[in-house]
């Protein structure tokens, strides 16, 4: 089994002395103090402190990792002891690049490593930090020593505000099984998409460069290309006490200056006379730019709970057990905005991996690692229409984004099409055939990210309804339409489905009929649409033919008057519950007066309009409940003798 290795705060010693802060303090309003509760700090309430989980709702301080169905995975600890073996992988709570208080979250994840059969062990052997991926023993299921067992990783990347100019910083913790001595732990990202596959215990996608991707320079020393990094730190009874940062490159790198950073005189390979291996690195500015701790006695463990390497549960973390560091990436010189250029949104590496090692030694032997698992890793915009051809009559396609993002910026186009309706950015309407892209940018502030396109065709005799006069036709009366149509002769449908809607745009389908076998090939069909409780003033309808074999064709779209029609007045109410306004949507028969009355729960009138209506539609909008307590209320609209009384929730 495998204890989930912690970023641990790290230290470098450079010219201008310590770089270390063993201290509890707050970055991009990030809580480090070896303390997992959002809206706390160094075991103290403080509102508006970010951190990893929230443990009750004290201030406005987020938690940074999802924990949806966390109670139920840790009742399932409790009722199925197997249970406790599986790992957990859950991603940031927010979209990545999202611009929460004016802060950039990059990315966050945690993982909860394999327990009992665990295949993420180094097998015996000289496995080593310098090794290409490709040449580690294989891993294995087996035990090994509690200092090296890694419990649970964690990991989130934020800038300190939106731009540029920001400092770039990365959070890591990690909960191990050994709380006393010394512990050494490695925290690798890769610029490649790394995978460790379970089934072959191999390892794939490593980058090219002796297994790794190497940092690349120009004569100048100005970085041209990013590479791998690793973190390698370690942590005594007391605290902690060293941590290195290293970049992979080419040994001849060496030679170079480079502008961003200083070499610190260590280089490792796979052997002393590899090519590639990975160097030390220090700041060219002084002052502390790594800080970390680990917590105290009886640390909340989160809402997952803990699970230990015997399977055993608990709540709160020993003394020691949990380790929790911050770096400034950018003050590091491994900010890669400020080193190559781009926008906030480009990632400093694409993977990270977490590893124990048996010494303080970098060349040690590896022995427990998490499996590489992705950041930033947003998914990319994928469209979808449930009617990719016309077919005979030209109508509207609906063309939808099937996992949107709320916080990205999608933005679309056609070469040669026609949009009936963009307003929905997820989703627009078209009534052209055609070809039609959208593009994603996943803030306002990042490059293009991804695109789609989709096309519509047009058929004129697709198969379905050929030599058929479907008639669709049909009248209003009182607060009814009546649709009327021709069943079709020699075809094998098999429904008919109407739509509606209030703008010849936007079709909603209200009913669907099946095809009855037994129904005469050359009778007529008919269906009434209620329309008592519709605000607009005009609707229309269309039928949607479907045969047998998945084809479905459109027929004519009709208009219905309903301000002509109206034989009694209707009130709706949008939205209900309010928060702050709400709108009345009154279709009046006549022209004439109208009052409206507001009563709260002991019938106190809290508010009285009067106004006057003319026939057919009106709208009338309400506002300023902000200050009004929580509850029920009645409202009373009356239309010349008639009365109309509603129910409204306002809720906050």
């Amino acid at each position: 089994m495998k204890t989930l290795l912690q970023f641990l705060a790290f230290i470098i010693l450079s010219a201008t002395g310590s770089a270390q802060v063993t201290s509890a303090l707050i970055k991009a309003n990030f809580g480090v103090d070896a303390e997992l509760r959002a809206n706390y700090f160094n075991g103290a309430a403080l509102p508006g402190n970010d951190d990893w989980f929230i443990n009750g709702n004290l201030g406005t301080g987020i938690a940074v990792i999802d924990t949806s169905g966390a109670s139920a995975i840790y009742n399932g600890y409790l009722s199925n002891m197997a249970s406790r073996n599986l790992p957990i992988i859950r991603r940031m709570n927010y979209p990545p690049f999202s611009v929460i208080n004016n802060t950039l979250l990059m990315d966050a994840v945690f993982v909860r490593d394999y327990h009992g059969d665990d295949s993420t062990v180094y097998a015996s052997g000289s496995n080593k930090n310098g090794m290409s991926p490709v040449n580690w023993a294989s891993p294995v299921a087996q035990s090994i020593p509690d200092k090296n067992e890694i419990l649970d990783v964690f990991v989130h990347v934020k800038r300190e505000g939106i731009s540029a100019a920001d400092s770039l910083w990365m959070f890591c913790g990690i909960s191990i099984e050994n709380t006393t001595g010394n512990r050494y732990f490695d925290f690798e990202m890769y610029q490649s998409d790394i995978f460790f596959d379970r089934n072959t215990r191999t390892f794939t996608g490593y980058g090219p460069d002796a297994g790794h991707t190497s940092w690349q320079f120009d004569a100048s020393g100005n970085i041209i290309k990013a590479g791998d990094i690793i973190l390698t730190s370690e942590y005594g009874s007391a605290g902690l006490t060293l941590i290195e940062a290293r970049i992979w490159i080419d040994k001849s790198s060496l030679s170079i200056t480079p502008a961003a950073f200083s070499w610190s005189g260590q280089f490792d390979g796979a052997s002393n006379s590899s090519q590639f291996g990975y160097a030390s690195i220090v700041p060219n500015t002084s002052g502390p730019f790594y800080t970390g701790l680990q917590c105290g006695l009886l640390t909340w463990g989160g809402p997952f709970g803990i699970v230990l390497g015997n399977n055993s549960v608990k709540t709160l973390y020993s003394a020691r057990q949990f380790m929790e560091f911050a770096v400034n990436l950018s003050k590091l010189g491994l900010d890669p905005v400020k080193l190559l250029g781009g926008t906030t949104c480009d990632r400093p590496f694409q993977k990270v991996m977490a590893k124990t090692r048996a010494s303080t030694s970098f060349t040690a032997e590896l022995k427990d690692f998490v499996a590489p698992f992705k950041m930033f890793d947003a998914p990319k915009v994928d469209l979808f229409t449930d009617v990719p051809v016309f077919c005979g009559f030209v109508s509207t396609s609906n063309i939808r984004i099937t996992n949107p993002i709320n916080t990205s910026i999608y933005n679309w186009s056609t070469l040669d099409g026609h949009f009936a309706d963009t307003s929905v950015k997820t989703s627009v309407y078209v009534d052209a055939p055609g070809t039609y892209i959208v593009t994603q940018k996943l803030n306002t502030d990042c490059s293009l990210f991804s695109s789609d396109t989709i096309t519509i065709d047009y058929d004129l005799d697709c198969g379905i309804l050929l030599n058929n006069d479907l008639s669709f036709s049909g009248s209003l009366l009182n607060d009814r339409v009546y649709l009327t149509w021709n069943a079709l002769k020699n075809e094998p449908v098999d429904n008919y489905e109407i739509e509606r809607s209030t703008d010849d745009i936007h079709f909603f389908a209200t009913e669907k009929i099946y095809a009855k076998t037994n129904r005469p090939l050359n009778g007529k069909l008919s269906a009434a649409n209620n329309v008592q409780n519709t605000s607009a003033t005009v609707v229309y309808y269309r039928l949607k033919v479907s045969n047998t074999g998945g084809q479905y064709k459109y027929s004519n779209t009709i208009k219905f008057d309903l301000a002509n029609g109206i034989t009694k007045s209707r009130v709706n109410i949008a939205p209900n519950p309010i928060k702050d306004v709400v709108k009345l949507n009154i279709l009046s028969k006549s022209a004439g007066k109208m009052q409206i009355r507001l009563y709260d729960n002991v019938g106190k009138i809290m508010r009285a309009v009067s106004s006057s209506v003319q026939k057919g539609s009106n709208t009338v909008s309400l506002s300023n409940f902000e200050t009004w307590p929580d509850g029920i209320y009645t409202l009373k609209v009356v239309l010349g003798s008639e009365v109309f009384i509603e129910r409204i929730l306002i809720g906050k």
